[in-house]
């Protein structure tokens, strides 16, 4: 569980780039990589509970480093206040094509999907039979962008009744 917290924290330190070369972002991803291992587990959690749900649905979670297929996994519905972003990362990707500026940070985030899939997992929560991204649905798609469709991933696995929904 802890380590898919990191893995949130790590993510939420780069949502912001660089995106403008690898050299920068590898040398960000190196540099917040290191100070996110000194931090407690308190301090973790502390950053994690900015959103309570977050929190209760990541420590309650059976937790395993996966491989998920991104045409399963379905991105945070109105990803970054984008009406149309609904429906899995390869979807979205297509509507991307369509809708999204070429300004976009995740035409940007597109070139790192590399990068993105071994050392920046995204992370899912899997209430059968959905697989949702919590974390990462902006990397997702710009993975999808990249054509990549197996990618790793923090899986978190919660029981209907522990999320309060229903199958």
């Amino acid at each position: 569980m802890t380590e898919a917290k990191r893995a949130f924290v790590l993510a939420d330190r780069l949502t912001a780039g660089p995106f403008d070369s690898r050299e920068r972002f590898l040398e960000s991803l190196e540099r917040f990589s290191a100070e996110v291992v000194t931090l407690s587990a308190a301090e973790i959690d502390s950053i994690v509970g900015r959103d309570h749900r977050r929190l209760c649905d990541y420590s309650r979670a059976t937790w395993r480093l996966d491989v998920v297929d991104l045409r399963r996994c379905c991105v945070w519905p109105g990803m970054g206040g984008r009406a149309w972003a609904r429906g899995s990362a390869f979807r979205v990707a297509e509507m991307f094509k369509q809708y999204e500026p070429r300004d976009s940070r995740v035409w940007n985030m597109k070139q790192f999907a590399d990068i993105f899939s071994v050392k920046l997992p995204v992370i899912v929560l899997e209430v059968p039979p959905q697989i949702g991204i919590d974390d990462g649905s902006h990397r997702a798609v710009a993975m999808a962008l990249a054509g990549l469709t197996k990618v790793s991933a923090w899986v978190g696995r919660l029981c209907a009744k522990q999320n309060g929904l229903s199958q």
